[in-house]
């Protein structure tokens, strides 16, 4: 019995000189000659990724025990059309398909590869149970968005904002942000989930890049959104919020999420009036955790970072 708790006090104490050299290390600057700490050597070497190395790495697949897949109604919605066969095209989630139709072409801009290039570190990734939306956004938050976050930081050397003009220091930035509301509504009933936005000091003056709905687990159902099936009356309404959302936002870009799938929407309107119109041409890619039988898949990330820049350019032109 004595010897078991003697090892039983010195695993302790060898975990407390873990645990204090763990915080003594995040307090020792990086340019700090300490070859001999393994902490900071193990900083140091995750340091040498960037966004670029790392944003195409393919995130764990999450435990998901819900089958209820319901959808809390949002009724300002219903006044908007769905999407329609005929006005939508569908993209292949691979990165060429990306390219295809996010590309920030005719717009010439060097907030791409700057943002890529960006230092980062090997995100701590782990397997959740989802069940609810709240897990649905701790996964997001936690496995999804933080390399596109770092990647719209402004920490890059310079960008070129608009054809002809002077480089502005920085990368491109964009402002994260989480149930905020329109400019056009101040109601909590029509508050989105997530934005991405061109900050400005006059707050009217703010306008979202990208925006997107984080939902319950299986909501999503990909055969319908690839009109492979007919919509049911839930993928219609995911439809409707997405029209609503990007016409009350004023934002073409839209994603929705619910852990297992992302589908990333843009609408190709030339005015915000024209999202609402049913004839208005939409793309749409839709892109699974992970499919081993998509050659060349893109991750999640990579697709929020592509509609993220095409946002930023758009709003450049």
């Amino acid at each position: 019995m004595r010897i078991q708790l003697r090892e039983h006090y010195c695993i302790t104490k060898l975990l407390q000189v873990a645990r204090l050299s763990i915080r003594l290390t995040n307090k020792i600057p990086l340019s700090l000659d300490n070859r001999n700490n393994p902490f900071l050597i193990s900083i140091k070497s995750n340091m040498s990724h960037t966004v670029g190395d790392l944003i195409r790495l393919f995130t764990p697949q999450q435990l998901d025990v819900d089958t209820s897949s319901t959808l809390s109604e949002k009724k300002w919605t219903s006044d908007y059309h769905h999407l329609y066969r005929e006005t939508v095209t569908g993209r292949l989630p691979i990165r060429q398909g990306l390219a295809a139709f996010l590309s920030p072409e005719p717009l010439p801009s060097y907030a791409d590869s700057l943002g890529l290039a960006t230092p980062a570190h090997m995100l701590n990734s782990q397997q959740l149970e989802i069940m609810t939306e709240g897990d649905v956004t701790h996964d997001f938050d936690q496995n999804i968005i933080p390399l596109v976050e770092l990647a719209f930081s402004g920490e890059s050397a310079v960008t070129i904002p608009a054809r002809g003009a002077a480089p502005v220091p920085g990368g491109a930035k964009l402002s994260p942000r989480s149930l905020v509301a329109s400019k056009n509504s101040s109601s909590s009933k029509k508050v989105v989930d997530y934005q991405m936005t061109l900050s400005h000091e006059i707050k009217l003056l703010e306008s979202p890049a990208m925006i997107g709905e984080l939902k319950r687990p299986r909501i999503i159902k990909r055969k319908e959104w690839a009109f492979e099936m007919t919509p049911s009356e839930t993928t219609i309404r995911l439809m409707q919020e997405a029209r609503g959302y990007a016409h009350l936002y004023e934002c073409p870009q839209v994603f929705l999420f619910d852990s297992k799938t992302l589908v990333l929407v843009q609408f190709r309107a030339e005015s915000t009036a024209e999202i609402a119109n049913p004839d208005c041409s939409v793309d749409v890619c839709i892109i699974p955790r992970e499919d081993l039988r998509l050659e060349g898949q893109c991750s999640m990330a990579e697709g929020l970072y592509a509609l993220a820049l095409r946002g930023f350019t758009q709003k450049q032109e």
